[in-house]
């Protein structure tokens, strides 16, 4: 190896060396400093995207009550009809009509009920509109059902004065069957009395729960995670996977909460309200409680002729909503940040290395340019005194003065 490349070597090892000791301090900083800015922006990722799942949910739980006083509101204008005074009176027939046509006029204008209904003491629908997919009917005489052994009946019968009775959200069921395809109902019962005090029946509203369902369906859209609704026992009543609704019902005991998500129900179950970050991903839940005061609900049953289980307050009839962003959909959606965090990087430690090249080149650049000006210096001096004592001086006669 001749020397010219020996030197050439030995210059590029230096600048290499020289640049090291520069980047990887530089290298180190910039890592740190990237870590300590993805912490802190994946960290507001995640509050905007709870905060965004509180606020979201909040608005469609008083959307959900906000319906359900429409129905009750509704019920209990019908319960003061005048018409339940004459009910029982030999001019009963006018007080039929009159409750027909305040049935239908309110089955037109709401659209919230599959059916609107009179039952008198003994469970027996009296009057009858069926919303018949938009088009409201009253119901003939001769195809009028009794219901008195249908839990909805006995335990709104039960109720005194301005007591309402709110059912579980469940299926509804005709003629001893769940009725295909499904529908969802809440039903909305309070006693009715006559100008003497008698207890003459029941008004009855089946609300078509499906807007409900609708509602939190629309939740699962807008937040594209997935929006459920719960009853107290765990079960789904709202999934974005409809399998996996009415397990109660269709004595699917395993299509619940607790089931799927055991450590997570647990505390579901047990808080009124929060968040749980978990490995199975970011769960925000509320609770929602329809009962108002003078309100009572009940275990209901699943059976056609069942009576309910228990009676149940206000405080112990409730709905969990409940938002699921899986771990997958998290990181899809901090996966960008990711991204840029990295490339942007990248193109930092670029500069980083090309200027600490460059500052090294400049330096050892100029330490060569200074090194070779001396070395020009020193060989001039020593050419120069070598000249110097190369010189003869003679005298005027031509002899060697020393």
């Amino acid at each position: 190896m001749s020397l010219t490349q020996q030197k050439t070597n030995s210059l590029n090892r230096t600048i290499f060396n020289g640049t090291l000791r520069l980047f990887v301090p530089g290298l180190l900083v910039l890592i740190g400093g990237f870590f300590l800015y993805y912490t802190q922006a994946f960290n507001s990722t995640i509050n905007t995207l709870k905060s965004v799942e509180q606020r979201q949910l909040q608005n469609t739980k008083q959307i959900l009550l906000k319906d359900l006083n429409t129905a009750v509101n509704d019920l209990l204008v019908l319960s003061k009809l005048k018409a339940f005074n004459e009910i029982n009176s030999p001019e009963h027939h006018h007080a039929l009509q009159h409750l027909q046509q305040n049935f239908l006029a309110l089955s037109e204008h709401r659209g919230l009920y599959d059916q609107i209904r009179y039952l008198d003491a003994s469970g027996m629908e009296v009057v009858r509109i069926n919303f018949n997919q938009g088009r409201p009917l009253v119901v003939p005489s001769q195809r009028l059902q009794n219901k008195g052994k249908r839990y909805y009946f006995y335990d709104s019968f039960s109720l005194e004065q301005s007591q309402i009775f709110i059912s579980p959200l469940d299926l509804n069921i005709e003629k001893g069957k769940i009725e295909d395809p499904y529908k969802p109902m809440i039903r909305l019962g309070m006693p009715v009395f006559d100008n003497k005090g008698n207890k003459v029946g029941i008004v009855l509203l089946n609300y078509f729960a499906q807007e409900l369902i609708h509602e939190v369906n629309q939740l699962s859209l807008l937040q594209q995670s997935d929006a459920m609704l719960i009853n107290r026992e765990g079960y789904w009543l709202a999934h974005p996977q409809a399998e996996r609704n009415w397990g109660f019902m269709l004595k699917q005991e395993t299509n619940t909460m607790a089931h799927t998500f055991p450590s997570e129900w647990t505390q579901i179950h047990l808080l009124k309200s929060g968040q749980l970050n978990t490995p199975e991903g970011l769960f925000t839940f509320d609770t929602l409680y329809p009962l108002g005061s003078e309100m009572f609900s009940s275990s209901g049953a699943a059976e056609a002729y069942a009576s309910s289980k228990q009676p149940l307050a206000s405080s112990g009839y409730y709905w969990k909503i409940v938002t699921h962003i899986t771990r997958q959909q998290i990181e899809e959606r901090t996966k960008p940040l990711l991204f840029y965090t990295l490339l942007h990087g990248t193109l930092l430690m670029a500069v980083v290395l090309i200027g600490s090249w460059w500052r090294t080149y400049t330096i050892y650049s100029s330490q060569l340019t200074q090194q070779a000006l001396e070395e020009q210096h020193q060989r001039r001096t020593a050419t120069l005194e070598t000249a110097i004592d190369a010189i003869i001086t003679t005298d005027a006669n031509g002899n060697i003065i020393e």
